[in-house]
Order: C-alpha cells, then sequence, then structure tokens
C-alpha cells in the first residue's frame, strides 16, 4: 500500500522516506529511529485525518456508575475518545438533581480542557406520568436542561 511514509512492502524494500534502505534482521540504532520517527508522522497523520473528518468516537458515563467522572474524562481521552455523553439519571455521580451548580461549571471546564464537545445528556424520564409523578418529572426534566445548559457554557466563564 503506497502513501505511508515508510511503509515496508513484500519485497521487504522501504518506500518514502527511507527508501532504498534494506531491510536487515537487525536494524540499526539509526534505522530504528528513523522507524519510530515515520511510525509516529503516520500516527500523527491518522489523528489530525480523524480531525478533519469530523467523526468522533465517544463513551458515556452510564457504563461507568461507580466511576468518578473527573478522573474519567482524562483518561478516556488518552484512549483516543474524543466525546462523552453524561448520564443524568438517578444513582449516578452526575444525577441531574444532585450534580450542583459548581460541579457543571468543574466539568464544563474538563469538557474544554480535554477538548471534547459540549456533552448530550442522557435521562430516562416517564413523559406518561399523572398528578404528583408529573410534577416530579418536569422537576426532573428541568433539573436536566439545567444540566445540558452547562455542557453548552462550556466557553463562558
Amino acid at each position: 500500500m503506497r502513501g505511508l511514509p515508510g511503509r515496508v512492502d513484500a519485497a521487504a524494500r522501504i518506500s518514502g522516506p527511507l527508501a532504498g534502505m534494506k531491510r536487515s534482521a537487525a536494524p540499526t540504532a539509526h534505522e530504528f529511529d528513523d522507524r519510530k520517527a515515520v511510525a509516529s508522522a503516520a500516527a500523527e497523520r491518522m489523528q489530525a485525518e480523524r480531525r478533519l473528518s469530523g467523526v468522533r468516537l465517544g463513551y458515556s458515563n452510564y457504563g461507568m456508575r461507580t466511576v468518578d467522572v473527573f478522573a474519567a474524562l482524562p483518561r478516556l481521552q488518552s484512549m483516543g475518545y474524543g466525546a462523552i455523553e453524561i448520564c443524568a439519571r438517578d444513582g449516578w455521580q452526575t444525577a441531574a438533581d444532585r450534580f450542583g451548580a459548581s460541579e457543571r461549571r468543574r466539568l464544563a471546564a474538563l469538557l474544554r480542557k480535554t477538548g471534547f464537545p459540549p456533552a448530550p445528556v442522557m435521562e430516562s424520564l416517564s413523559v406518561c406520568a399523572m398528578g404528583r409523578d408529573a410534577t416530579a418529572m418536569l422537576r426532573r426534566a428541568e433539573d436536566t436542561f439545567a444540566l445540558a445548559r452547562a455542557m453548552l457554557r462550556r466557553g463562558r466563564s
């Protein structure tokens, strides 16, 4: 396959910036450094292409109920994830009615620091609720919308 610098083809020839070098059983230190540099450049190119494509692979803290969201985001970023969904359901650290204003600001700042876009918020509301249940559901919806708005305010102080 052509186009990737330093790719070794089936005949053990090296193309790209390392063209002309023969592959040996034990590369010299210089050849090894060159190969590392080529691999690093290829990885950077793939990351740049991914950024330009506009497609990001995301994760949700729904699958991390017992994991601190502030510890999880930098770790997800280091693994290559480019987005996060925030679970606002009861029982999660980020439950909309328990995740306070200072925590929301801290999360928005962390989103900004990690380069994640504003986070979508997942909640499970019963739109068929009646009476007191409907009042509680509407209150919960307001809390969830406030959490979502906090994720949109990432650029503001």
